[in-house]
């Protein structure tokens, strides 16, 4: 699954509403950039920002504290949503937000949007 399935969900949210799947909770603001937040378990796992149509940037949680890092992780639409994990491995919630988005895009039945 590739990034671009991720972007497009985030972009489908409205505006000032949250989406709730199992153990997670996407929180969508007003006005640009695109921008919003992750919960899992009811505590913060992530911020995003979408600025361009084609790349997601993402800033994790740190440790197991409710504390967001300001590194920021830019994610580009052709990418595998894997990457995320993979390129956030010293966070240890980066596995949980790529499983939680992968349960959520094959409950929604999305497919991969990208040529």
């Amino acid at each position: 699954m590739k990034i671009s399935t991720l972007i497009n969900y985030m972009t489908s949210i409205p505006q000032n509403s949250f989406s709730r799947f199992q153990n997670g909770e996407i929180q969508v603001y007003s006005g640009e950039p695109i921008r919003g937040n992750l919960y899992l378990n009811n505590n913060p796992a992530l911020n995003y920002y979408i600025y361009k149509p084609d790349q997601i940037e993402l800033c994790f949680v740190l440790n197991q504290n409710s504390i967001i890092s300001y590194e920021r992780f830019v994610f580009n639409a052709t990418e595998d949503l894997d990457r995320i994990s993979e390129v956030g491995k010293e966070y240890y919630i980066s596995q949980d937000i790529v499983l939680y988005f992968k349960n959520l895009f094959e409950y929604k039945g999305l497919k991969e949007e990208i040529e």
